[in-house]
């Protein structure tokens, strides 16, 4: 599984990053987790609102902060 965080560097996309490695580790997941503010990388997935969370190249959220639950679920793991 390979997760991107795209938007800049802020505590929002700093929460979002870490809910993915927290849910990750308690699924006994190992995933490549990564943040990206570059427009390039930004603009190859096209959200349409960042901070926006990419799951192997599906943007699954964008435009708002997911509490940890959420990010759980958006990562397919369900309740932890």
């Amino acid at each position: 599984m390979q997760v991107i965080v795209l938007g800049r560097q802020d505590r929002n996309v700093q929460h979002i990053e870490q809910a993915a490695r927290s849910a990750l580790a308690a699924a006994g997941m190992e995933a490549a987790v990564t943040t990206s503010a570059d427009p390039d990388v930004v603009a190859a997935h096209r959200p349409a609102r960042t901070p926006a969370l990419v799951v192997d190249g599906r943007v699954v959220l964008e435009g708002c902060v997911p509490s940890a639950e959420e990010v759980r679920d958006l990562l397919g793991l369900g309740s932890a």
